[in-house]
């Protein structure tokens, strides 16, 4: 990208020590990884409303995720405000994330050999599972849903479960007993305690 062209940076990340929820679910995610099992981690809270916020989570996964790409799923509603955001906030080492980390949005096969992150909408990635299931399953370990609703549709279930990705961490603003259920590790993002 031409210097000219560089987007003009919106904010720059909050500091972790001002919001423990990066870290926490780091911990969470080495110790299902150190037993070999998957993990599904709940943090209730509404993305969209912190965005900043969970723009730092992801800056945190990538950076631990050894080489493999996370998969960012969204609503159709939300995408277009997650990725402008995306494209300029600078990370907390100043550095604009979408230069930092390379998007690949929409999801497209094969991916670029830098890709870092990739987002998605459910029923993109519900059409492309048709084809390529194989082939995606394989390639993120962990999958990321920014904005799910308070109760899962059965489409959001299949298409989650039809990956392989070792961990799936949920954001979602006001979760239902259903959503609290199907995860393993809730992470209260006020205090950050975990709960479970």
């Amino acid at each position: 990208m031409n210097v000219s062209q560089r987007p003009h940076p919106s904010r720059s990340l909050v500091s972790a020590d001002s919001f423990p929820i990066p870290q926490q679910v780091l911990t969470v995610l080495e110790e299902a990884w150190g037993s070999h099992q998957r993990a599904r981690i709940l943090v209730p809270l509404d993305a969209r409303q912190h965005l900043d916020r969970f723009l730092l989570c992801l800056q945190h996964l990538v950076h631990h995720a050894q080489g493999k790409p996370l998969l960012v799923l969204s609503s159709v509603s939300a995408l277009p405000e997650l990725t402008r955001r995306w494209q300029t906030t600078l990370s907390t080492d100043t550095q604009l994330l979408s230069e930092a980390f390379f998007l690949c949005s929409p999801l497209a096969l094969p991916l670029a050999e830098r890709t870092s992150v990739c987002f998605s909408t459910v029923r993109a990635l519900q059409l492309q599972q048709i084809q390529e299931v194989d082939q995606l399953a394989a390639l993120f370990e962990v999958m990321v849903a920014y904005d799910v609703p308070a109760t899962l549709s059965p489409v959001w279930k299949r298409v989650i479960e039809r990956m392989a990705a070792r961990a799936l961490i949920v954001f979602c603003a006001e979760p239902k007993p259903e959503v609290i259920q199907w995860c393993d590790t809730v992470i209260a993002w006020e205090s950050g305690q975990k709960n479970r």
